[in-house]
């Protein structure tokens, strides 16, 4: 299974290739090609050409939340691909997003026009559904462990109500593979061990098996907690025996040194272009 992420916060090496604030990964699963979410903007279909991969041949893509920075390029993703099943959270069509961090409250909405003029693309998943042979999308239910404190930033206008960001329009992806899981959660809001607790219960599969988790964590660096972070890579770690961490966009430069301090070589940081296979 080949992974790659086509854009990032983290700009690469390659001065050829577009980063911004947002994500977006290609999976090639067999004979799937699976794109989870289309970051910020259409840079990011612009960078799959240059790596030579066809975002026409895309037979999947998830959007795993609402928040722009995961769906802006989604109209640039639809004027090239023409085939694609789109899974989301119905609540993408719902939900007003907003983010006030850095104290200025702004819109994070999709662009809700482009959703609404490609209905007949789209699948509404609001329930833990295996799509295909092997891949599962899934709700995060579980809240034994902390969630993100960069979550209080966040909130959605829904039916003249204004309320906090619960994630409940978030979906993350498990991919059976032979005998492991690999678990993907672009932003991790509803929290890293939440989710792979979540994975586990819906795919019947034991701690051991899980091989990989990808995306970023939502632990930002303004709301660091040192203890906080350690105890979610020593859990990690302990837990999860056989699993590597791999992450980058929402998971600030302080929670990636502590969780490579905790994890070693267990832990990877990614970047736009970054190209690895599990």
């Amino acid at each position: 299974m080949t992974f790659t992420l086509l854009i990032d916060n983290m700009p690469s090496q390659s001065c050829d290739l577009h980063s911004e604030h947002g994500l977006s990964l290609f999976c090639k699963w067999h004979d799937r090609n699976i794109l989870v979410d289309t970051g910020l903007t259409g840079k990011a279909m612009d960078n799959a050409k240059i790596l030579g991969i066809d975002i026409s041949d895309i037979d999947i893509l998830i959007l795993s939340h609402g928040h722009n920075d995961h769906t802006g390029g989604l109209e640039r993703f639809l004027q090239i691909n023409g085939k694609a099943k789109i899974y989301a959270s119905s609540h993408i069509r719902q939900y007003k997003y907003e983010s006030n961090r850095h104290g200025v409250p702004h819109d994070i909405s999709p662009d809700i026009n482009t959703v609404n003029k490609n209905l007949t693309r789209f699948c509404f998943i609001d329930t833990d559904t295996n799509i295909s042979d092997g891949i599962w999308i899934f709700h995060p239910k579980n809240d034994e462990y902390q969630r993100p404190a960069g979550n209080k930033y966040l909130s959605v206008d829904y039916e003249t109500k204004h309320k906090e960001y619960i994630a409940d329009d978030e979906i993350a992806i498990a991919i059976k593979e032979k005998d492991n899981i690999i678990i993907i959660s672009p932003c991790s809001h509803s929290g890293l061990l939440n989710t792979v607790h979540s994975a586990l219960m819906v795919t019947g599969q034991p701690a051991n098996h899980v091989k990989a988790y990808i995306g970023g964590l939502h632990l930002l660096d303004e709301e660091f907690e040192n203890d906080q972070v350690e105890m979610i890579a020593q859990t990690f770690m302990k837990h999860y025996p056989n699993a590597n961490l791999y992450s980058s966009h929402c998971t600030g430069e302080k929670a990636c040194r502590c969780l490579s301090s905790v994890l070693n070589d267990r832990f990877t940081k990614f970047h736009t272009g970054y190209s690895f296979i599990i």
